[in-house]
């Protein structure tokens, strides 16, 4: 993953996680989702399982998903 692709990467989980904090909902973050779980193992539980969420509209754990992805990315982490 380049260096734009992490920062464009990180500027969607932000704005996604913005999004679902002020309770407009989950909804249009599938595809976000899948690029999650696309990005390699240390990413794809997290993209499974915010899919997962995302279905469910299950809000509390789709941000606890974006911010462990968030987190990582900061890190590094490939």
């Amino acid at each position: 993953m380049t260096d734009r692709d992490r920062e464009q990467l990180k500027r969607a989980c932000s704005d996604a996680l913005s999004t679902v904090q002020q309770n407009q909902g989950v909804e249009g973050l599938d595809a976000l989702a899948t690029s999650i779980a696309a990005l390699g193992p240390a990413y794809r539980a997290h993209g499974t399982l915010m899919h997962a969420a995302v279905t469910e509209r299950k809000e509390v754990t789709v941000s606890w998903h974006l911010i462990q992805v968030l987190q990582k990315l900061e890190k590094g982490v490939e």
